[in-house]
């Protein structure tokens, strides 16, 4: 998921905004690896709530050779490819190559752990999220379905799902909409949803439908830090 939410110009609302749907692995008690809108990042869906912790890759070359690799990057990857019906294995070597910047392969690797365990919701929203930040938001749609098949109140996912469909290009914005409702249905206070459904009405330039969202995500985090900017477009 690029997840990103980021902060803007009014057309930098969907540059910053819409690519203000940041979004970063995460997991769940169940091991699931997902995306979402950080709610601390003015317009940036990328706050994995338990992400895993797959180190420090800033400094890895997605590109180099086995041999520049960090030791923990090699480990995983040795592990992954020993222990080929290791379902948990093959998601940390799509989250090393997640990080990196590197989505053909992660893809390669969350679609081995999807081999092993079709319906393990991690796998699932992994392979989803690699593709959301490949940019390719119809194919993460379907990964989203499936989740939401075993995890209909899944929030994160359900937002992650209506952004699917207001960053296809032609975006889907009603039915963005419907999906960010639903989320809301679940957790009417979800920071993340209510950001993207804001940052939605700013780009159809509905300021008062996006001032009542506003005003909802004040409510729930007076400190977000999304909230000056989007004030600023609603007005």
């Amino acid at each position: 998921m690029n997840k990103d939410n980021i902060i803007f110009g009014l057309t930098g609302i969907i540059i910053g905004l819409v690519a203000a749907v940041v979004f970063t692995l995460r997991t769940n008690n169940a091991g699931s690896v997902g995306a979402s809108v950080n709610p601390n990042l003015a317009i940036s869906a990328g706050n994995a709530t338990n992400a895993v912790p797959f180190g420090d890759l800033s400094h890895t070359n997605k590109d180099a050779p086995a041999g520049g690799m960090q030791p923990q990057v090699r480990a995983a990857l040795d592990a992954a490819n020993g222990n080929p019906k290791e379902m948990r294995a093959q998601l940390n070597a799509a989250g090393m190559y997640y990080q990196i910047g590197n989505f053909d392969k992660a893809i390669e690797y969350a679609d081995r752990a999807l081999a092993i365990e079709p319906d393990n919701v991690g796998a699932l929203t992994a392979a989803g999220d690699i593709r959301f930040d490949k940019g390719d938001f119809v194919e993460a749609a379907k990964f989203y379905e499936h989740v939401l098949e075993h995890q209909p109140n899944n929030v994160n996912v359900r937002t992650d799902l209506g952004s699917t469909f207001f960053q296809r290009t032609p975006p889907d914005l009603d039915r963005a909409v419907a999906e960010y409702k639903r989320s809301l249905e679940i957790d009417a206070r979800h920071e993340n949803t209510l950001v993207n459904l804001a940052i939605l009405h700013l780009t159809r330039n509905e300021k008062e439908a996006a001032r009542v969202v506003i005003d909802q995500l004040a409510a729930a985090n007076p400190n977000n830090t999304s909230l000056a900017e989007l004030r600023t477009r609603a007005t």
